[in-house]
């Protein structure tokens, strides 16, 4: 009876493998893994725990493409005590030996972000795990505890072809977790800014204070002296801005001195005219304009208003109370001082400077900290707390939330 029913099995299996199914056996194993280690990063600390110890040891393994022949759950627990400096990290698969065919293995890789700092590395799904790889890259910014984690899964797949050429083949790798340079937050194209453009020329001629200590608190400290960048955010991202008596924050543009304010966080860069002579940035010689030529109710304390027989704020058919409908006086005198000074002072090239400035947001907020912001109605807008609690996050207003940004065509 034992001898027939053998003779049955090779008989199914040679069917089996006829039409493209194999049993492939091996023994795999997947060793070295870190776990319940440290690794000291330039920002902090890193902890590595590796679910159910460092082993992977399995065999007798059937091709399939949907069981993982392994699983294993990556927690990295990070500690970063910096002000402003990311925790970046990266996930590396070692391959020790593998004598399986080209393409036979393959990893699957999802992460969560537990703790919702930084960013975690990109789902993956059936990637090549047959040689030594960087599986991806994530980082924490700063807090404590912050937790990532990792569920890795190895897979033999069916391939539908004849895989018993695997059959005696091993496969043996680990995992490490290696600390990157440390990142620091930056403007888009900060750190890669070509030498000639206007911001390598501030990158490289400006201190950077990542580190504030010692530095003046906005919204409560008169900064007097030379502070030179400082960092916060914007609508962009990471922005550097001049604070304090800067010498050295003058620029020569259009045959006129510039004051640089700030790189926004997508590395455009911020000016404010400060001499219509662009040889002599000793003084300021601006002068100045009315406002509004009207004070009769709340639609004019935007730089942009809107319909005055309104009963609404906003809406989005542009005939609520604030929206940017109507030029201000100031806006009309800017417009037309750029349409001579900038767009068409050179005949042979009208666009010599216009082709140089870049669609940012520019911002007056119009959201209200109490009243109705309608018609001659006492009202308080947020701009009035902005000196004591600076930001520059231009918040929204209206309807379209848009209201407080003003652009040529960028206001989202």
């Amino acid at each position: 009876m034992k001898k027939t029913m053998g003779i049955i099995l090779v008989f199914i299996l040679v069917i089996m493998l006829g039409i493209g199914v194999t049993y492939a056996y091996f023994s795999a194993k997947i060793n070295g893994l870190e776990s319940a280690s440290t690794l000291t990063l330039e920002a902090g600390e890193l902890e590595i725990n590796v679910d159910g110890g460092n082993i992977i040891s399995v065999s007798k393994i059937i091709p399939d493409s949907e069981v993982p022949f392994a699983t294993k759950t990556i927690t990295l627990t990070g500690k970063n005590t910096s002000i402003y400096l990311n925790m970046p990290y990266s996930l590396k698969l070692v391959v020790d030996n593998n004598t399986f065919t080209a393409g036979s293995i393959k990893y699957s890789i999802s992460g969560v972000n537990d703790s919702n700092s930084g960013k975690v590395i990109p789902e993956m799904e059936m990637k090549d795990a047959g040689s030594t790889t960087i599986i991806g890259s994530g980082y924490f910014e700063r807090g404590n505890p912050l937790t990532h984690t990792y569920t890795l899964k190895m897979y033999f797949p069916e391939t539908e072809v004849d895989q018993s050429e695997n059959m005696a083949a091993t496969y043996n790798a680990h995992i490490e977790v290696t600390p990157d340079e440390a990142e620091e937050p930056a403007p888009n194209g900060w750190w890669k800014a070509a030498n000639g453009t206007l911001l390598a020329a501030i990158r490289d001629n400006s201190t950077l204070h990542i580190d504030e200590t010692g530095m003046t608190i906005p919204g409560q400290d008169i900064a007097t002296t030379d502070e030179q960048l400082r960092i916060t955010t914007d609508d962009y991202g990471v922005s550097f801005y001049y604070r304090g008596n800067v010498p050295n924050n003058y620029v020569q543009f259009a045959d006129k001195c510039w004051k640089i304010v700030r790189v926004d966080g997508n590395g455009n860069i911020k000016l404010i005219l400060w001499n219509n002579d662009g040889t002599d940035c000793s003084v300021n010689t601006i002068t100045n304009s009315r406002f509004n030529n009207h004070n009769a109710g709340n639609t004019y304390v935007g730089f942009m208003y809107g319909n005055v027989n309104s009963s609404e704020f906003s809406n989005t058919g542009e005939t609520g109370y604030h929206d940017n409908i109507y030029d201000s006086a100031i806006l009309s005198n800017l417009k037309t001082w750029y349409d001579t000074a900038l767009k068409t002072n050179d005949e042979n090239n009208p666009t010599k400077y216009t082709e140089l400035l870049a669609d940012t947001i520019w911002c007056g907020d119009k959201s209200l900290s109490s009243g109705t912001g309608i018609g001659e109605n006492t009202s308080y807008y947020r701009s009035i707390n902005r000196k004591n609690n600076p930001s520059l996050i231009c918040p929204n207003a209206g309807i379209d939330g848009k209201l407080s940004k003003y652009t040529a065509y960028d206001n989202t």
